[in-house]
């Protein structure tokens, strides 16, 4: 495939799926150093993932298959440093069978693969071609070995090394060549922090890390957060998000047109340990009941809306309070409005015309703990859902 022919983007139609979902969940899991001779999840099991994704509400999973310390999770012919090696008492291809559980179950599957690689020698040395065909002798067999790959997503930020140093533009044409519709993150051409590349190279949405992105519509996002933690690996006893915090993180994203990649860190047995198992059934809970007015619709832009924010379908406004503030809740006016409102958590709304604004009032007994979601009706489809 040549640049000239080279499908830089992804099209908006395989883009639909993953806007839709607006929620997807990240596990990272692995090894450092000699570990991987001792490394025998005896507890693994993949399905268990997928169903805890599914639980959670969850429109696709995402596994690290190669993360900073160059161990890979799969059984690579390109390396011996791997879960399969003859030195791995486990000696399972783990990306392969979380593979057959996403698609046995329906579920999206996502790859991480990091472009840095602390254990490679040539990593970055004599113009670090040598670690490159490295790169894409391993990205080719992800993208062939494991049927469809919904997502691909590189990590570099922070790393040393020019955009001289990596073929982006090659990088790319072999995965669109592989999968057609996969969906790649910003993070290729990112090779130092202040070094982007051109905006061909940026790929299909943006990647916040630890922090909910703010309004972007004309560009699709995600924003990665930890469950547990501040690290991406396993941390017994670390504090955990609350399921108020979750929602928020969730909610949040949405009102700005992103979605959510909500990581965990699988114990040393291989096992989602049991608080972020009920943690994350709890979100599913939720989205069970109200699901609706996040997955499926857009970001609705609401300046200054420090108290929650606004999603939007053809059909409905879908006004989410996090935070009640002291002064009337002002939202942009919508000519589609029909002059309707339901609170779905429950109680009456009050909504009044002024200054080009919608002003609405809940009772406080009226006011959910989690996210009090008032529906405006349209009466006439303006938005596409």
């Amino acid at each position: 495939m040549t640049a000239e022919k080279l499908p830089w983007r992804a099209e908006p139609a395989a883009m639909r799926w993953w806007q839709r979902a607006r929620f997807g969940m990240f596990v990272h899991f692995g090894v450092h150093d000699d570990l991987y001779r001792e490394f025998d999840r005896t507890g693994f099991d993949a399905q268990q993932w997928v169903d805890v994704a599914a639980a959670a509400g969850a429109g696709y999973l995402m596994l690290t298959a190669k993360h900073h310390d160059g161990f890979c999770l799969w059984d690579t012919d390109e390396t011996d440093y791997k879960i399969t090696s003859k030195d791995s008492p486990f000696g399972r291809d783990i990306v392969a069978e979380v593979a057959e559980a996403c698609h046995r179950s329906g579920m999206r599957l996502g790859i991480y693969y990091s472009q840095r690689d602390w254990h490679h020698p040539a990593y970055l040395h004599d113009g670090n071609t040598e670690y490159q065909h490295y790169m894409n002798a391993q990205l080719r067999e992800l993208l062939t070995r494991y049927g469809n790959v919904d997502v691909l997503w590189f990590d570099s930020y922070g790393q040393s090394g020019l955009l001289d140093d990596w073929d982006v533009a090659g990088t790319i044409a072999t995965v669109r060549e592989l999968q057609p519709d996969i969906l790649i993150n910003n993070r290729l051409a990112m090779l130092a922090e202040y070094n982007a590349g051109p905006a061909e190279l940026w790929g299909d949405f943006d990647t916040p890390e630890q922090r909910i992105g703010g309004f972007q519509d004309g560009r699709p996002w995600e924003s990665c957060v930890t469950l547990v933690g501040d690290q991406w690996g396993h941390r017994p006893g670390a504090a955990m998000m609350s399921l108020r915090e979750c929602v928020h993180a969730l909610v949040t994203t949405a009102v700005g047109d992103g979605n959510l990649l909500l990581n965990v860190g699988p114990d040393a047995d291989g096992v989602i340990e049991e608080r972020q198992r009920t943690r994350l059934a709890e979100i599913g809970s939720w989205l069970g009941r109200y699901g609706f007015t996040v997955r499926g619709t857009r970001g609705y832009q609401v300046r200054g809306a420090d108290w929650g924010g606004v999603t939007q379908n053809a059909g409905a406004l879908y006004v989410h309070v996090l935070n009640w503030p002291d002064s009337p809740l002002r939202v942009p006016a919508d000519p589609a409005w029909d002059g309707k409102a339901a609170v779905l958590t429950g109680g009456t709304a009050t909504v009044t015309r002024g200054d080009g604004h919608l002003i609405i009032d809940v009772p406080e007994p009226d006011r959910h703990p989690l996210d009090t979601i008032i529906m405006l009706n349209r009466i006439h489809p303006s938005t596409p859902s």
